[in-house]
């Protein structure tokens, strides 16, 4: 059994990479691909942390632009789940903060709760808790009655 340190690894960082250019074709995830080789002298929390800030140095734009890429490699990429969540939760949770909208921000907690399935979106949600607890802890609620028991595991 690996190491937490070892949960985001080279394996991860590459069916990340081709997830994004699954989503985006024609597009090379230049960022992400660096990434990669940076991993093994971090701990999980910076190896997410640096997949998370490539991916958002591959998908510029607002909160819609990787918002739409993640909805595209969940749909198309089997594999998009793992590990690789972690990043990409983080990712759509920093983008929605920096936005700054109502729309962007329940789009997040509806993509984490979305996500949560293929890897726990604890990190990410923390994320959204601190920026407006209010407003996520309404939209958790309606969590505590979904038929889904991963979401409703979230909204604990």
């Amino acid at each position: 059994m690996p190491f937490s340190d070892e949960l985001v690894n080279g394996h991860t960082a590459r069916l990340l990479t081709r997830a994004v250019r699954t989503a985006l074709p024609g597009m090379e995830p230049a960022s992400l691909r660096a990434a990669a080789h940076r991993l093994d002298p971090l701990p999980l929390r910076e190896r997410a942390d640096l997949r998370r800030d490539a991916l958002l140095a591959d998908v510029p734009g607002g909160y819609a632009e990787p918002a739409g890429v993640v909805r595209a490699a969940r749909d198309a990429v089997p594999e998009f789940g793992g590990w690789l969540i972690r990043p990409v939760t983080s990712a759509v949770a920093a983008k929605a903060v920096a936005e700054g909208t109502d729309a962007a921000f329940d789009d997040a907690m509806a993509l984490l709760a979305d996500l949560t399935g293929r890897l726990t979106s604890e990190f990410a949600l923390r994320v959204l808790l601190r920026h407006d607890l209010d407003r996520a802890l309404g939209i958790i609620a309606g969590w505590t009655a979904s038929p889904d028991a991963d979401v409703r595991r979230l909204a604990s």
